[in-house]
């Protein structure tokens, strides 16, 4: 069996909700702000879709549009359905070490002086402020939906590791004295 990276991933779970065109999943992933959570960008879509094809995870058929164009819709083969649920047992099951831009520089804080130090962490203390609170606010919008809580998990867990970095920046900013 063909295994899946998280971008292919990311593109087969939205096609299992049902079949779409490129510029369709592109609507998607915009509303759903899966360019936060994901590998996908806007150049991507296309591409990835037709590799996916090649490896015969995903099929395609040509309909035409409502302007009396055609346009190549694409769905989940029988593969690309194991393949998912084999990527998706893997992602659920087995934690990844997550390399944070913040350890480089709190590795190297002694660059800056003491009054720069504390504005910095500051700074990165209220930005983490801000994205906590866009999550709650993503967590409230797709509960009113009615979204499933498997989806719902994308807003609440980076709430739960936003709390605990804003938790290990009060605790790393009192031992440094800041």
């Amino acid at each position: 069996m063909d295994v899946i990276n998280n971008k292919e991933a990311a593109l087969i779970g939205l096609l299992l909700e049902e079949p779409m065109y490129p510029y369709q999943i592109e609507k998607v992933v915009q509303f759903r702000d899966m360019r936060s959570w994901t590998e996908i960008s806007m150049s991507s879509i296309y591409k990835v879709l037709v590799h996916l094809e090649e490896k015969g995870l995903v099929e395609s058929r040509v309909s035409i549009s409502d302007e009396n164009k055609p346009r190549k819709v694409f769905s989940v083969t029988g593969e690309g359905r194991i393949a998912m649920r084999e990527k998706v047992e893997e992602l659920v099951s087995k934690p990844e070490l997550m390399k944070w831009r913040m350890d480089v520089g709190t590795y190297n804080l002694d660059i800056l002086d003491e009054k720069e130090r504390k504005i910095s962490l500051q700074r990165y203390g209220s930005e983490l402020e801000v994205l906590l609170k866009g999550y709650r606010e993503l967590e409230s919008y797709m509960r009113g939906e009615k979204c499933p809580e498997w989806r719902i998990a994308v807003a609440v867990r980076p709430q739960y590791l936003l709390k605990a970095e804003i938790e290990w920046l009060d605790e790393f900013r009192k031992r440094i004295g800041l």
